[in-house]
């Protein structure tokens, strides 16, 4: 964190300190103009408690303190008796009240930008939460539940889905439209309404017949009762109806 992030940080929690560090440095200033400097003045050194105090105070505090630093700028100022006091009050006031409200305002950017990435972070948390107790729900339902890509691809399957189409590994990236056919004409279908085109998919009650995966069956010897021996060969059954 860079040394600006902590003092902002620590101006933050602890504004009283600053407020009272700020004072401090307002009358060093005023007195060492006024007591050692009576040639020369010093006030442009109240821009340092103004830029202090800026993140801490609002608006109208900040055009008060920055009136108060003009002020004590030209009464110890050594031509404080030459015309023109008012004038150099208000370039005075103005630059330091400038100064103090552009670095506030900055501040208040800051802070709402770190309060929209707090916010942020808590929603992707409870977003990630929501996934993982839906993602859960969806492994341990007894019901088959499959998420289908717009081209026919199966995103995600639950134990019961693959068990009932037949998979026996991980039935993500596979073509489930072999196995229920209806799905091609939905999805062939979907998006042709601008509802669904702006929604992003659709909603439907549907009941069909499906296919499961058959795997092949392995040859096998056999010997009769007689003792003689026969060969039988299951290649591949037919696809079984699934209503």
């Amino acid at each position: 964190m860079q040394p600006l992030e902590v003092f902002r940080a620590y101006a933050d929690t602890n504004r009283t300190w600053v407020w009272i560090i700020a004072a401090a440095m307002i009358l060093s200033i005023g007195w060492c103009d006024w007591r050692y400097l009576p040639n020369i003045s010093i006030g442009f050194l109240y821009i340092i408690p103004i830029l202090l105090v800026s993140g801490t105070i609002g608006s109208f505090p900040m055009v008060v303190l920055a009136a108060v630093c003009g002020v004590l700028r030209e009464m110890f100022n050594p031509q404080n008796t030459q015309p023109g006091s008012a004038a150099r009050i208000l370039v005075g006031f103005g630059g330091f009240a400038l100064s103090g409200l552009f670095v506030s305002e900055l501040n208040q950017k800051r802070q709402m930008v770190t309060r929209h990435l707090a916010e942020r972070e808590e929603q992707i948390k409870l977003r990630l939460d929501a996934e993982r107790q839906i993602r859960v729900l969806i492994e341990t339902s007894p019901l088959a539940i499959l998420t289908v890509s717009q081209e026919g691809r199966i995103l995600l399957a639950n134990q019961s889905a693959q068990q009932l189409l037949g998979f026996e590994e991980d039935a993500q990236g596979a073509d489930v439209r072999p196995f229920l056919p209806i799905l091609e004409r939905l999805l062939k279908s979907q998006g042709s309404s601008a509802t669904e085109r702006s929604s992003g998919g659709f909603r439907t009650t549907v009941e069909s017949k499906g296919c499961r995966l058959m795997r092949r069956v392995p040859a096998r010897r056999s010997r009769p009762s007689s003792g003689m021996p026969r060969k039988t060969c299951a290649i591949r059954k037919q696809p079984a109806s699934i209503p």
